[in-house]
This record gives C-alpha cells, structure tokens and sequence, in this order.
C-alpha cells in the first residue's frame, strides 16, 4: 500500500497513519530546533549572569567607598577645624609673614597651593596644612572613583536588561515552534525522559563501580588516600587518582529532572532564578556544576567564564576525567560535567531538565572549546 486514499472528490489525501507520521516528522523537527535555539539562548543567560556577578563586585565597592568618603570627610572637617585653631595661635604668636600669605589667598584651595604659605608657617602649622591637603585630595580621588563605579554600575544594569530580553524573545520563538505540536512533543518529551532514566542508571551503575574499584585500591595500598567511606553508598575520601571528580558528578546527578531556571542554583542546590527563571526553583547551566564542586569543597563563580578560569585546562576530549567541566561555543556560552563514556550531565535551556547528553557527536562534538579540571 502507498498510504494514499482517495477523498469523495477524487483528490489524493494522506492517510491516517501518514498524517500521523507527518505531524510527527514535524514536531522532531520542532523539538532539534528547540533545542538548538535553547543552546543560542544560554549565551544570553550567561552574558546576564556575568553582569550580573560584576554588579555585585561594583555595588560592593560603592557601599565601601562611600563608607570611606564619610570618614575622609570627617578628617576633613577636623583638619579645617585644626587650621582654624592654628591661625589663631599663628596670630596670637606674631608670625605676621604666614598671616599675610594666608589672608592674600583668595580661597582655601589656593591657600593650600601655596608652597610659600607652607614654608613661611610655623611646623606645626604647616603639618596642620598637609594634614588637610591630604585629606582633600584623597576626597578627590575617592569621589572620582564613586562616579566611575556608578556609571559602570548603570553600563551594567543595562547589560543585564539586554541579556534578559533577549532571553525573553527567545522563549518566545520557542513557544511559537512547540504551537499546535503540543501532543506530538509531549510524547517527545515522555520518551526522553524514559531514555533519561537508562542513561542515568547506566551512569550511575559506572561510579558505583568507579567507587568499588576505589575502595579495593584503598584496602589494597592505604597510600592511596582513601579508607572507602563504609558501605551504603556513603561519600569516599579524594584519593589521589581524583575521586572528587567522580564525587561533584554524584552530586550532580542527584538533580537529574530538576527543572532549567536562567540564574537558578547555588551552593546549597537548586534556587528560584532571575528574569523568567524567577519563578522556576532550579539551575542553569553554571548553577549546577557551582553546586556540584561546592559540594566537595571547591568554590566557583556562577558564570561560565569564570569557571573556565577555575583549574587545569584539558584541550583534547579523549583527555576528560569524570569530574571535569566541559565548555561548547565560541563565547562559552554553554557548559556541563562530564561523567565519562562521552556523556556528561548538565541544565541544558528553559523548558529542559537537569539531564545527560552526548558530547562525542552532533552540536556538542561541533561546538566543544575545552575541559578545566577544578581540583
């Protein structure tokens, strides 16, 4: 049979099971470019994450200088205040050379300027004078500096406003590709989430392995750093052949199904986000390996360019331990962990899940920059 049936008119119409097919074809074809537009969309994520970490560092440095401005102001103050006193006794003491060169500037500041006022007042006088100068100058500098923070400050609120949109016309296009395959990917997704669930217990099954075959080390040659940590699946010691890398996995694959949020996850594990993720309990892409290595004790910065300043940098993919973070685009735009097998574990974009995904072939093998290794 072709699939073809013919309708009343004698017009050629498809058949149920090829409509079925057809539709079908589409939503797949919905779904990869979903997927590849999620991919683009995390570049945004992370350019708000980056600036959104800097304005942290920026705001932090405003509050601390105008901390220290009100302080130097204060010095001010008490140093006009000591320069009053010292042209009082100045006068009362008869140095009428300093008195003249004080009373013909036309204002503080010029007064201050002057070497000759310094070098006709007496010592003390003259140390009151520097006393001064030095804290205006430092005010100077100081409020300077608070007007440099502050622009960078706005350059970055509008940095992030621009990341967000562009995240949220994104998300957009992406609910206009899913319109009208609702059902078909629906199923789509059922099915990935199934072969998610084997992925993960094959995962799963080679660290049980990986931390049996570390313990037997450990018995066999205690120089090796680990005592094993008990049974029941109890956290091991680092030995020295790099168990905390296989440790941050398991902390990461703990998370498997855990809804994407843009901002979400921190130290203490999946976190409301920002911008659309605000209402999402989750992690985005950097969140999750963040969790993961804090969970050995390593401490990373919730940008993906941060992290791939964090540790020893592997170039060749076939060099990848467990543990390892594993970068994909020109801009870093998108990370994960790698678990071994060529897979790693990772939050991939808004509407996906903390998941595991192949890096040996496709758009991660095309777009792979680079492993670090953090420990």
């Amino acid at each position: 049979m072709l699939g073809i049936t013919l309708g009343t008119t004698g017009m050629a119409i498809a058949a149920p099971k090829d409509q079925i097919r057809t539709k079908r074809a589409q939503a797949e074809q919905a779904r990869a470019q979903i997927d590849e537009l999620g991919m683009r969309l995390e570049s945004a994520v992370e350019r708000y994450n980056q600036a959104d970490a800097q304005l942290d560092d920026v705001r932090a440095a405003i509050a601390a200088n105008e901390r220290a401005i009100a302080v130097v102001r204060g010095s001010v103050r008490r140093a006009r205040a000591a320069l009053a006193d010292r042209l009082v006794l100045e006068y009362q003491t008869g140095n009428p050379d300093a008195i003249a060169a004080l009373l013909g500037a036309r204002s503080l500041t010029e007064m201050l300027e002057q070497r000759s006022t310094m070098q006709r007042a007496s010592r003390q006088t003259s140390r009151v004078i520097g006393d001064l100068v030095g804290a205006r100058r430092e005010l100077a500098r100081r409020e300077r500096k608070l007007e440099t923070d502050r622009r960078r400050a706005d350059q970055l609120v509008a940095r992030a406003a621009a990341a967000q949109r562009e995240v949220e016309r994104g998300i957009a296009s992406q609910q206009a590709l899913v319109r009208g395959l609702e059902g078909e990917i629906a199923q789509l997704q059922r099915e990935e989430a199934a072969r998610q669930k084997r992925i993960a217990a094959e995962a799963r099954a080679r660290l049980i392995a990986q931390r049996a075959a570390q313990r037997a080390a450990a018995a066999a040659d205690p120089g090796l750093g680990g005592s094993g940590g008990g049974g029941g699946g109890a956290p091991i010691a680092p030995p020295a052949n790099g168990s905390i890398g296989g440790r941050a996995v398991a902390a990461a694959m703990r998370w498997l199904g855990t809804p994407y949020s843009w901002g979400g996850g921190n130290a203490s594990g999946p976190s409301r986000g920002i911008g659309r993720g605000a209402n999402t309990v989750g992690f985005d892409c950097s969140g999750l390996t963040l969790y993961a290595y804090a969970q050995v004790g390593i401490s990373l910065g919730h940008f993906t360019g941060t992290q791939w300043r964090s540790g020893q940098r592997i170039s060749r993919m076939s060099d990848l331990a467990a543990g390892d973070l594993v970068f994909f685009g020109g801009d870093l735009g998108h990370m994960g962990m790698y678990i071994g097998g060529g897979q790693m574990v990772h939050a991939p974009h808004t509407g996906d899940v903390v998941k595991i995904s192949t890096i040996t072939s496709g758009y991660y093998a095309a777009t792979f920059q680079g492993g670090v290794r953090p420990y």
